[in-house]
């Protein structure tokens, strides 16, 4: 026999199962011809090898079923929690730490993984053979069987207690990581201002109380793990101890009262099943932990899978889809707050109509609600009284998805993602009116991936698109015009691998003017019937700004064009001008009429120097002192591009009937 403290659990339920068969071999000593013991002996023998052969293959099948049902159920709930995030409303992530989505999908997954693999098939094997030993027990010997059984209770007061204390301390733990992992993201994110503003010994101090929180709660977690683990036991070695007193007086008890239903054979068998039984309890202790650790891991990312979306930009089922949007917009009894701040009010009861196939500009001072009437036309937020219609129709009424899809959005921080140009560029053509299919799939296939890395390697762009689908030409061609509209066009061509050059994180590789442009490209590409400009040329000095305006006015030809600005020189040629003061319209007309009013544009047009002319030299010197900031960015914007000959990089030409 394997010494008892060092039995490996691969081989617990052979081990065990064999307790029923060494009862054999011990009763067939009772045998008095040799002939008979011996074949018996052999007999009994053969059917311990068939069970151990049984034995490995079964635990070989069932550890791989095990690990395989870990891994998938892991890739399903990475799938369904990245789907239910991205299927949130805006509201919900203005309380939802940035690096809480990545702690949940790296740390929780990991320990639910670890706590749904082989390790459940061997605590369910481990309790099947307690039941069944117990069964066994009160079949062979009831009276030894029935004092064994008292313990029962104490096993289950140990198991349950103890891992209610593991899973409150680990979803404690959990939390404290969470938040310790959103403050290191956002830290590496804004590094620069951090040590702009000294703040580095101030986000440590942050870190140490989390630091210190986590290690608190990971030692009263310790503390639990440790008692449940130590009552185990010492209820296991309490179940040997009485068993083998109590076997041994029924022992006695047989042989003094000559009774022959009591053998050493069965009771060797009670014996060494309930032993057996009790081990295989106490292996599973520390899988308690593991399974405790795992629940709580798996009840935080519930939180969020569970949760149903208000506004889902995702569902397709849900809502009227318009075959045609002209653009008409009404804002009516309109009231809002953001669900983080539900005390303040940003709108009482705005009334606004925006016409169909008009610029119309939104001014006002910061704070007044301007960006907030561009998130609620994308039902990014809902109003908490008001109706807000398009075309007549309530935006409520209609398919998120498809409302988004008719609306171009140039936002003020220019967001960028981490990859090729035309990847960012073409980002706009995702869910865009008029796409048709072979287009759609180019976007989601990879092909634009491909393409970009034989780019960025030997091949040109030109050379490297000649030999793609007609789709994928279609596409880079959008992307290329799009660019030129923006004005982008001409630095790109300055890169070293021009539209395959990559933007880096968050596009820091380029100036504030140049990610304004990528982003006014990327909303030109997408060719909305709604194009909604939020500070769409706040990062570009007064030639690049004069420039993209006449791109706009080319562009928003037939559309409904939304412009929120600070600068009022950007809005010289709208169709209608709205004024924003503490959430209600205050005036609204053409740039003559407002002035005429004599009211709050009138007083606000001196403020900007917007009176003393037209010429070039004028706008140039008055942008200027609008925005002090353009020096630096047109000094950014000279440093990261690459320098180019007079006869730089043509961009590559496709072949329209190729």
């Amino acid at each position: 026999m394997m010494p008892y403290g060092k039995t490996p659990k691969s081989v617990l339920p052979r081990y065990s199962r064999m307790g029923a068969y060494f009862r054999l071999l011990i009763s067939c000593a009772s045998e008095y011809e040799a002939s008979k013991l011996g074949n018996a002996t052999k007999q009994k023998v053969l059917y311990m090898v068939y069970v151990t052969i049984a034995s490995w293959c079964f635990i070989y099948i069932h550890v791989s079923c095990w690990t395989m049902f870990g891994e998938r159920l892991v890739r399903r709930i990475r799938e369904n929690y990245l789907r239910s995030l991205l299927r949130q409303e805006l509201g919900f992530f203005d309380e939802f730490a940035s690096g809480q989505a990545s702690s949940e999908l790296t740390s929780n997954l990991d320990i639910i993984q670890t706590g749904t693999s082989e390790k459940v098939g061997i605590c369910l094997a481990s309790l099947s053979y307690f039941v069944a030993a117990y069964v066994v027990a009160f079949m062979k010997v009831p009276q030894l069987a029935g004092i064994l059984v008292s313990l029962l209770p104490a096993y289950l007061m140990m198991s349950l207690g103890g891992s209610w204390f593991i899973k409150l301390y680990t979803a404690r733990v959990t939390k404290h990581l969470a938040s310790m992992t959103s403050i290191v993201s956002e830290s590496l994110n804004k590094v620069a201002l951090i040590h702009a503003f000294g703040a580095a010994s101030q986000l440590e101090r942050k870190l140490a109380e989390h630091f210190t929180s986590i290690k608190e709660e990971s030692n009263k977690k310790a503390i639990a793990a440790a008692v449940q683990l130590g009552l185990l036991y010492f209820i296991a070695y309490s179940t040997n101890a009485l068993a083998y007193w109590q076997g041994s007086k029924t022992l006695a008890h047989s042989v003094a009262s000559a009774e022959s239903n009591t053998n050493v054979g069965a009771v060797y068998t009670v014996i060494f099943l309930l032993i057996n039984a009790s081990y295989l309890i106490s292996q599973v202790a520390p899988f308690l932990q593991i399974f405790g650790t795992a629940t709580a891991a798996s009840d935080k990312l519930n939180e969020t899978l569970e949760r149903s979306s208000r506004i889902d930009g995702t569902d397709l089922t849900d809502g009227k889809f318009l075959n045609a949007i002209q653009g008409s917009i009404e804002f009516t009894d309109l009231n809002c707050s953001y669900p983080s701040r539900p005390s303040i009010t940003i709108f009482q009861g705005l009334n606004l109509k925006i016409p169909a196939g008009k610029n119309t500009a939104i001014v006002g001072r910061s704070g007044s609600g301007k960006s907030t009437l561009a998130a609620l036309l994308m039902r990014l937020y809902d109003p908490t009284q008001g109706t807000i219609y398009l075309d007549g129709h309530t935006l409520k009424s209609l398919n998120v998805k498809h409302l988004r899809s008719c609306i171009a959005l140039v936002s003020p921080d220019t967001p960028l993602l981490n990859r090729s140009i035309l990847g960012n560029i073409a980002h706009g053509l995702i869910n865009a009116p008029g796409l048709v299919d072979d287009e759609r799939l180019t976007l989601t296939d990879g092909s634009l991936s491909r393409l970009v890395l034989r780019a960025q390697g030997r091949q040109p762009l030109e050379q490297a698109l000649s030999s793609e689908t007609t789709a994928v030409q279609r596409v880079v061609r959008r992307c290329i015009q799009a660019a030129e509209v923006a004005g982008a066009l001409d630095f790109i061509m300055k890169l070293k691998h021009g539209f395959a050059s990559s933007t880096g994180q968050a596009g820091e590789l380029f100036s504030g003017g140049q990610k304004q442009r990528l982003a006014l490209a990327r909303a030109v590409v997408r060719n909305a019937p709604i194009l909604l400009l939020d500070e769409a040329t706040s990062a570009l000095d007064s030639v690049g700004e004069r420039s993209i305006r006449e791109a706009i006015q080319q562009v928003a030809k037939g559309r409904t064009t939304i412009s929120i600005v600070h600068r009022l020189s950007t809005i010289k040629t709208a169709d209608n001008i709205v004024v924003l003061d503490k959430g209600k319209v205050v005036e609204q007309g053409t740039r003559h009429e407002l002035i005429v009013a004599g009211g709050t544009y009138s007083a606000m047009v001196p403020l900007q120097n917007m009176t003393s002319g037209d010429s070039p030299d004028a706008d140039r010197a008055r942008s200027g002192m609008q925005s002090l900031d353009n020096i630096d960015v047109a000094r950014k914007s000279s440093e990261k591009v690459d320098d180019a000959p007079a006869d730089s990089k043509q961009p590559p030409k496709v072949s329209a009937d190729h």
